[in-house]
């Protein structure tokens, strides 16, 4: 057998496991302190990558939900104040009923028509909801304005809110009340005027209440999206502790055995002083 002093074959094989064990304990330790199996592209390349893809959906889907939640309370502002616009429609029409009777004096339709033109005049109750209902300067009941809301985490994803000018004045989509001055009068304003503008009010109402029902459906599915996808990223980072714990200490032990076949093969070579020592 050759005695050799420059190439410790025995410290360089325990050098060389010694190393490869640290990086398992170092990566194990990394892995319990963040929680996270990949903490750097080294880990897993092609998971970090799709991970990386997976995340961005999510905060994009989270904001989108919070985009629906504040369509909904828009589209419920709207939906309250066409409801009082109904209301208040439907009680103008009632006293064109009422002014249709032929048993009225003039006196009792003038009385009659100063509430009316009150409820539903140019300068009405009726008017100044449409003129006043807005959310976050978003008025949908005083022009034709379209607003496109962004609803998935994709540029695609949208739904478009329609406006619709019900306040009287140019372009408003409802006719114009006249007077219930006369009987007349009050039966041409209950044929041709309430009831036309009733319809439309309560037609603007349930398309206003469908928008509600895509928003919720939309909402509850990104809730799912949110949570199904955050599932998925998280077996693909998330850190197993039982395994990286077991990792951690089965790395400890042989860094303990390679740390004492490092001083083994340092002590193996103590013959060779001697051997030089006896001879000089």
């Amino acid at each position: 057998m050759s005695i050799v002093v420059n190439t410790n074959n025995e410290a360089l094989f325990a050098m060389g496991h010694l190393s490869r064990t640290d990086a398992v304990a170092s990566q194990s330790r990394h892995r319990i302190a963040s929680g996270l199996r990949i903490n750097s592209s080294v880990d897993d390349a092609a998971g970090m990558g799709i991970s990386s893809n997976l995340n961005r959906q999510i905060i994009g889907s989270q904001q989108s939900f919070k985009n629906v939640g504040d369509s909904l309370a828009l589209l419920s502002v709207f939906e309250s104040a066409l409801d009082e616009m109904i209301s208040l429609y439907t009680r103008a029409r009632q006293l064109t009923v009422y002014s249709s009777n032929g048993a009225l004096s003039a006196t009792d339709r003038a009385s009659l028509d100063l509430e009316y033109q009150h409820l539903v005049g140019v300068n009405g109750e009726a008017n100044k909801v449409a003129n006043m209902a807005s959310y976050n300067g978003v008025n949908l009941l005083s022009s034709t304005m379209s607003l496109s809301i962004q609803v998935g985490w994709e540029s695609a994803d949208t739904i478009s809110i329609q406006g619709y000018q019900v306040n009287l004045g140019g372009g408003s989509n409802l006719l114009a009340p006249g007077d219930i001055t006369t009987q007349a009068n009050a039966k041409n304003e209950l044929l041709n005027i309430m009831d036309a503008n009733v319809d439309y009010l309560v037609g603007f109402r349930s398309e206003i209440g469908g928008n509600v029902g895509r928003f919720e459906q939309i909402r509850d599915a990104l809730e799912v999206v949110v949570e199904k996808v955050t599932i998925a990223r998280g077996r693909i980072t998330d850190a197993d502790y039982a395994q990286e714990t077991t990792n951690l200490a089965r790395a400890q032990v042989l860094q303990d055995a390679g740390m004492q076949m490092l001083n083994m093969a340092r002590l193996s070579k103590d013959g060779v002083v001697d051997l030089v020592a006896t001879n000089i």
